[in-house]
């Protein structure tokens, strides 16, 4: 019988061990919010033209790290003969669907916030047309597979 409070007290002190983790946690993410998030407003505040150089800048160097390394693992991953070669050309034509989409995803937004209804409609379905396109050629340039025991 004097088991029952004393459990009691240990299912008591769990929860809030495990409160005072959450709160930790979430105090510490909140400090790295704040020490992300203040550098870059001041930036963006205060030196305009150089915050917008210095994201241009990091998003270009983004690209080009994820395009060369996807080359790289494409040299090294076994070629699927079924699949056609990947050339510069086909990765100039990946890379400029991506400028379409977002353009067109960033001129629909541009349209709607501006209150253009008229032209943003048609703009938004438009683009969500051309998401459709590339979608569906993105799955239509994948091999098939068949199911487990089918396979040869």
């Amino acid at each position: 019988m004097t088991d029952i409070p004393s459990r009691i007290l240990k299912g008591w002190a769990g929860l809030a061990r495990r409160a005072g983790f959450f709160l930790s946690f979430l105090a510490g993410s909140a400090a790295l919010a704040i020490a992300i998030a203040l550098p870059l407003w001041y930036a963006a505040t205060r030196h305009s033209a150089a915050y917008s150089i210095a994201v241009i800048a990091l998003l270009a160097a983004g690209g080009v790290f994820l395009a060369v390394r996807s080359a790289r693992r494409a040299r090294r991953a076994p070629r699927d003969p079924s699949r056609p070669r990947r050339t510069p050309l086909s990765f100039l034509v990946g890379a400029l669907k991506l400028v379409a989409l977002g353009g067109g995803l960033y001129a629909a937004l541009f349209l709607a916030f501006r209150g253009m209804w008229a032209f943003a409609i048609p703009a938004i379905a438009l683009w969500l047309l051309l998401l459709g396109w590339v979608g569906w050629r993105r799955s239509a340039g994948k091999a098939r597979q068949l199911p487990g025991n089918c396979r040869k």
